[in-house]
């Protein structure tokens, strides 16, 4: 039995929890998703889920077309600032995209190698250090010359208000990261009593992370910008931004 219903769940569904692994028996999945390998057969559909970080995969044999799923990582949430008499929070970091290909046979080979990046979302360190934006997520058919065949780009780092003897500049929006399929949304500006909200990944990613009158809330994988921090003194980080994710699926 061939069951498709996977099929029709939102991305929300399969990545809110990796118990899309155990949904039907007609479904097998790899033993380990470290490294992507399978030992998948024809008529079976084999899911292969990799979070932040360097992997590779190992095409199985009989199947007839892959489709790969990546979403970039979310950035960071921006800082805000606060002087007497005035303040505004950090902006809110944008959203992963996200691409989705299916490469038919004619392009791949059973025990081709993929290297498989998925990046990881945009860090703060707290007071007085700028957010870092997501990063990209690919994956590369190594036996094939290197063949790109999906990437996604990471999320803008969130705008921070900047503050100055006399002044203030406050936060802006921030872009999400752009995919094939579908960019991230736009982290929002902070306002005068908190952070701006992360921008949500592509392709019903992770939600953006809250903005905070202090400190912002992280970005959910895959791909949500992390919360701005609020205008508070001293200054507050901002959320992290989510990790990325990729899905390898043989149908």
């Amino acid at each position: 039995m061939k069951n498709k219903k996977i099929m029709t769940l939102s991305a929300h569904a399969v990545l809110a929890s990796l118990a899309i692994l155990a949904l039907a028996a007609c479904y097998h999945h790899p033993a380990s998703t470290s490294s992507g390998s399978s030992s998948c057969g024809a008529g079976e559909t084999c899911l292969a889920s990799f979070n932040a970080g360097n992997y590779s995969y190992t095409v199985p044999s009989g199947f007839k077309s892959i489709t790969i799923l990546a979403w970039g990582g979310g950035g960071g949430g921006g800082l805000g600032c606060l002087t007497k008499t005035i303040g505004y929070g950090g902006g809110g970091g944008g959203g992963g995209g996200f691409s989705k290909v299916t490469v038919s046979s004619g392009s791949f080979s059973a025990g081709d190698q993929f290297s498989v990046t998925v990046g990881s979302g945009g860090l703060t360190n707290g007071s007085n250090t700028l957010p870092l934006p997501g990063y990209s997520s690919q994956v590369v058919d190594v036996t094939k010359s290197n063949k790109l065949l999906v990437s996604a780009a990471g999320g803008s780092a969130g705008s921070s208000t900047i503050c100055y003897p006399g002044g203030i500049t406050p936060s802006g929006t921030s872009p999400g990261g752009s995919g094939s399929t579908d960019s991230g949304g736009t982290g929002s500006a902070g306002s005068t009593t908190a952070g701006g909200n992360g921008g949500a990944g592509g392709g019903n990613g992770g939600n953006g992370g809250a903005g905070g009158s202090t400190t912002g809330s992280q970005g959910a994988v895959p791909g949500g910008g992390g919360g701005g921090s609020g205008p508070v003194s001293p200054e507050a980080g901002g959320g992290y931004g989510g990790n990325g994710m990729v899905i390898i699926e043989t149908p």
